[in-house]
This record gives structure tokens, sequence and C-alpha cells, in this order.
């Protein structure tokens, strides 16, 4: 089981993480998305990353591959879930959000 769960994590495309943002209403237009996406992969790829210390593990990291600081990097994804069209992801923290990203696609997908 746990083999399958592995392959199905592995096989996630940025085209899946999109289509799932998409679904929540997310606007392609705003610089959070695109670090969310980016943050979603990684934390798919190790998802302690989200659950210990995301400051270092991610809004660092993903402000080093776009060339921005880890506050920016923070208030863009804080404000892109708040302004998506879904009025259940408007109330989730940037952790509890990407938490409940990355189980859809370690578990559910």
């Amino acid at each position: 089981m746990e083999n399958i769960k592995s392959a199905n994590v592995q096989n996630v495309t940025t085209r899946d993480v999109i289509i799932y943002l998409d679904s929540c209403g997310f606007k392609h237009s705003q610089k959070g998305f695109d670090y969310i996406i980016s943050a979603t992969q990684r934390g798919i790829k190790n998802k302690a990353l989200i659950t210990s210390g995301i400051i270092k593990n991610i809004y660092v990291p993903i402000a080093e591959e776009f060339n921005s600081s880890a506050s920016k990097v923070e208030r863009a994804m804080r404000h892109s879930i708040e302004s998506c069209s879904d009025e259940t992801v408007q109330q989730l923290t940037i952790s509890e959000f990407l938490a409940q990203t990355v189980d859809y696609f370690i578990y559910m997908k």
C-alpha cells in the first residue's frame, strides 16, 4: 500500500496542482499562486517541510528560487489564500492550506 502512495505522489505534475488550485478559486495573476505551487510540490516530496519550520523550509527556499525575500513570499501566499473565491479556504492559514493540499495529493489523488 505504501508503494502505491509513493508512486502516486511521484506522478503529481504542476498541471495537477494548478487544476486543484483552480478548483479552489485561486487567481493565476497573483505572485502567491506560483509560490503556492512551488510550496505544494516541495510538500508532496517531503511533508515534514510543511509541518516543521515553514519559514526555514518553505519561505526561504522559494524566495531564493524566485529571487525575492521570505517575508514577500509569505505575504503573497497569504494574500492569494485570502483572495481566492472559496470561503472555506480563505479562513485557513498558509500552513493549514498547504497541509490540506499536500494531503489531498498524497492520500486522495
